[in-house]
């Protein structure tokens, strides 16, 4: 048996896993199901969620006012909040049940117990002296209604006033329940990811310091004294552990970095490590109407006005420094975790997200333009940008008029508008994503049906048939972008629909919906290929930059502005990934112009327009870059000076093909070779250790055979009059070769 040389076995092992490792790049692999999360419900008492199976976790306080715990009296409370003296407090309101229930009711200490506006009534009330616990049935005969109690003459310990440790259990359960109702884990099964912005209650968030924050030890967390630090951080972790579900996180606004790294310990120590952790910096910083907002721009300004980092290029604009400090902590946040997770990279099992105003494309550009420059590629720190693509009803709130027909046609309207409307916002932060090495993620998104106008109205527009079909196509118009957008529902669970504060929830009581149904449609279907952008394969019209105005075709050519770029979406469709040469058509009438093209990030070239405005368009090669399946984005970017020229279109031409099966060449062992390559009109082949007569086969890149034939020599030539261009590959023995038809 002959044995290679170690060198060349060493060789060969090295170019077989380039090998692997090229065709790797070619596409990215596909998810088994769309990327779809969901946001969940504010936790209140009113919420027909009803998440936890102890009732009381979301009571709204203990009040004072023994008789109307719905005006709130503060009491004195120990560290963790219990009462020290008697008390009412509302645990459900709008209980909306249809059929008789009992309710177990557990407590330290003992207490006399009494219904406030509630139909229940109070049954085998035992005291154990031994354990210092209450039990006793809270029994609804009829439909339960709501569930507000008084305790009065309360006595936890021999000179103790109020009681402790309160649980109020779902009907036919106990202390061993688990902590999550079924109905509400059976509905959220479905989805990828669970968001906490509303559990943590990240808006208007006080938590800064890590001892501040909301324990399991805490009795009420939706305490009017308390609610703005959030539910415990834990049950966050218990539920996506109990899911197999990915979480994320909102940081609050005010934290520390001892918070942060606290916090991400606490996820590192207990969350499922399976499991991926989306990590953003408060909720929607730039919208002036959430608190966090507004203390952020204090922050961003007093940071400018020191010349600090928001300030590196002096640009003395308020608005700049507030949304370049959002991404400057998110940043930051995303170096902490890292400090944490040691060894794990960014996108493994820690995602963290820009995220950012889908409206307004400036907003987010200007704070990835400001990590690029000052910090480096905002791939480094980012796992995504995330926006929030509502479709909202608002063209018929202007009176209270409107039909269930004309609301979800407004919506149909806000869908079209979202994905193809004026300026193309979505298009835009997606062509961003793909210049920095991002993923285009969704933070919220879903119809929007908000405001005191047309309740009824849009609550039937909501059961309609038509929403499902509404809620597929806009779906299906988001998943355009890539099969690894991350879609967060907002919201799961169920609430009522017939209240101004919107449609939100997927569901009324939990019953089946046209929204689930539309959900349940969208995760049945196999996962494609993106569809968005302009295909590589046809010419790139130069006015169809991503966000061009809807007058673009009154012009035949794109001519610079006074923007300092524009982007093309381009899609490199499935099974023509590889090398590309790029190709610029100008036309020019004074000299010393110039401009840069890159893709994703790569420089192409930095041209200088030759002179030819009487000779017509001239075509100018750029460079080469490989493409592998999927979105890219191609960016123009004009000259500070001298930029009296046009721009007709960009052509890309296939080099080298991704998918060419070319064994490595060994010096010395070769079977064959062929040349010229590229070759025009004939190619020759020199046959090297096959024997002759041998068969020769050659392939095109669909990998249908174009031409097979025996030949008896050693060399010889093979016409190429009948080849289209194109990559070709020749087959001799067990040897494979490409070459290029031009």
């Amino acid at each position: 048996m002959k044995y290679l040389p170690l060198c060349i076995f060493l060789m060969r092992l090295v170019l077989l896993f380039t090998c692997f490792e090229t065709m790797a790049q070619c596409s990215d692999t596909l998810p088994a199901k769309w990327p779809l999360g969901t946001n969940l419900n504010g936790l209140a008492d009113w919420n027909l969620d009803r998440p936890f199976n102890d009732e009381f976790i979301c009571n709204r306080g203990f009040s004072a006012n023994l008789n109307a715990p719905w005006n709130y009296v503060a009491v004195s409370t120990d560290t963790s909040g219990w009462p020290l003296q008697d008390f009412s407090v509302i645990v459900m309101s709008n209980m909306q049940n249809n059929k008789p229930a009992t309710y177990l009711i557990q407590f330290n200490g003992k207490a006399t117990i009494n219904p406030i506006a509630s139909s229940f009534k109070v049954q085998n009330q035992q005291y154990d002296s031994i354990r210092n616990s209450t039990s006793a049935l809270l029994v609804y005969q009829n439909n339960p209604d709501q569930m507000m109690i008084s305790f009065t003459n309360t006595k936890y310990t021999k000179g103790i006033a109020g009681i402790k440790n309160i649980h109020i259990y779902k009907p036919g359960l106990d202390a061993n329940a688990p902590i999550f109702s079924q109905q509400f884990l059976t509905q959220l099964q479905r989805f990828q990811a669970i968001r906490f912005m509303t559990w943590s209650n990240t808006n208007g968030s006080t938590d800064s310091l890590w001892n501040n924050r909301t324990q399991l030890s805490y009795a009420a967390p939706l305490d009017p004294a308390h609610i703005n630090h959030g539910i415990p951080w834990e049950y966050c972790i218990e539920l996506c552990n109990t899911l197999k579900k990915d979480i994320w996180i909102n940081i609050p606004h005010m934290a520390t970095d001892d918070y942060v790294f606290q916090l991400a310990t606490l996820l590192k120590n207990n969350l499922d490590p399976s499991l991926h952790i989306y990590v953003e910096y408060s909720n929607e910083l730039w919208n002036s109407s959430f608190p966090q907002s507004g203390w952020n721009l204090a922050q961003a300004i007093q940071e400018g006005k020191a010349n600090g980092p928001v300030n590196y290029d002096g640009i003395n604009d308020q608005w700049t420094w507030h949304y370049r400090r959002i991404a400057q902590r998110g940043k930051e946040i995303s170096d902490i975790f890292k400090t944490v997770f040691t060894g794990v990279q960014t996108g493994e099992r820690l995602r963290p997200v820009y995220a950012t105003q889908i409206g307004y494309f400036d907003v987010g550009q200007r704070g990835l333009e400001f990590v690029n420059n000052y910090y480096g590629a905002p791939g480094q720190f980012f796992y995504a940008l995330a926006g929030a693509p509502y479709f909202n009803a608002v063209t018929t709130d202007t009176s209270n008029t409107a039909t269930p027909i004309q609301v979800l046609n407004a919506l149909h309207s806000a869908i079209l508008d979202q994905f193809y409307g004026y300026s193309n916002n979505i298009a835009q932060y997606a062509a961003s994503c793909n210049y920095y090495g991002l993923k285009f993620i969704c933070y919220e998104g879903g119809p929007d049906t908000f405001g005191p106008n047309n309740i009824n109205s849009k609550a039937s527009a909501s059961r309609d048939t038509a929403m499902k079909t509404l809620c597929i196509n806009y779906l299906d118009q988001w998943y355009r972008y890539g099969a690894t957008g991350l879609f967060m529902w907002f919201t799961a669970g169920a609430s009522s629909w017939e209240t101004q504060y919107g449609t939100w929830s997927l569901t009324e009581n939990y019953e089946y919906s046209q929204k689930l149904a539309a959900i349940d449609s969208i995760l049945s279907q196999p996962v494609t290929a993106v569809a968005a952008g302009q295909s590589i394969a046809i010419p790139i019209d130069a006015r169809q930059y991503a966000g061009y105005t809807s007058n673009w075709n009154q012009s035949a050519t794109f001519t610079p502005f006074w923007e300092p770029y524009v982007q093309y979406l381009l899609n490199v469709p499935s099974g023509s990934a590889g090398e590309y040469d790029f190709f610029v058509n100008t036309q020019c009438s004074s000299p010393n112009s110039s401009f840069k093209v890159l893709v994703d990030n790569q420089l192409l070239d930095s041209l200088v327009v030759p002179v030819n405005k009487d000779t017509g368009f001239v075509t100018n090669k750029l460079g080469t870059i490989f493409l592998k399946e999927g979105l890219h984005t191609l960016r123009y970017t004009a000259s500070p000076n001298g930029n009296n020229y046009s721009i007709s279109k960009y052509t890309a031409v296939l080099k080298t093909a991704c998918n060419a099966t070319v064994l490595p060449v060994i010096p010395g062992d070769e079977i064959f070779q062929c040349y010229p390559n590229p070759a025009t009109d004939l190619l020759h082949i020199s046959c090297k250790v096959v024997q002759v007569p041998t068969t020769v086969n050659i392939y095109n890149e669909a990998g249908t055979k174009v031409y097979s034939g025996v030949q008896s020599q050693s060399g010889f030539d093979i016409p190429l009059s009948g080849f289209h261009k194109g990559v070709y590959f020749i087959r001799i023995g067990t040897q494979t070769r490409a070459f290029l038809k031009m």
